[in-house]
């Protein structure tokens, strides 16, 4: 009896099994989670958040989408409060808490590898002087 209640724990917790929390900054002890199975999806919901936020800039003419900058991007998710990532490691066997750090510089590796490569022109030109703090290569 112990043996398959464990089991059904194993398969409904996987390795890829991760949860956001996200607090009410207003009011003490509330909140939403959301549960994801790949960190692809969690960055999708940023990026989605972001698009629904008053911090895009006005849609410019002739163009049928918005100009994000990453850097304005990155600045919006670093001024989530209260927000917690958990992902469950099967080797420790228990849920490991993701600082703002990590979620950031994953975040921007993410971004880094779905820019186009005329995006890339674009920003590599414009920070070609700049110099990363981390080195991702």
């Amino acid at each position: 009896m112990v043996a398959e209640t464990e089991t059904k724990q194993e398969q409904k917790y996987s390795s890829t099994h991760i949860i956001l929390f996200q607090g009410n900054s207003r009011k003490i002890g509330e909140g939403v989670y959301y549960e994801f199975n790949k960190l692809e999806d969690v960055f999708e919901k940023f990026l989605d958040d972001f698009k629904n936020s008053d911090e895009l800039p006005a849609k410019g003419k002739g163009r049928n989408y918005i100009e994000v900058n990453v850097k304005s991007l990155l600045k919006y998710v670093g001024k989530m409060h209260n927000t917690c990532l958990m992902i469950y490691s099967e080797s420790l066997n228990k849920y490991k808490t993701m600082d703002k750090k990590w979620i950031l510089c994953k975040f921007y590796i993410y971004l880094r590898n779905n820019i186009s490569s005329q995006d890339r022109e674009k920003i590599e030109e414009r920070y070609k002087n700049m110099k990363p703090v981390i080195n991702f290569d």
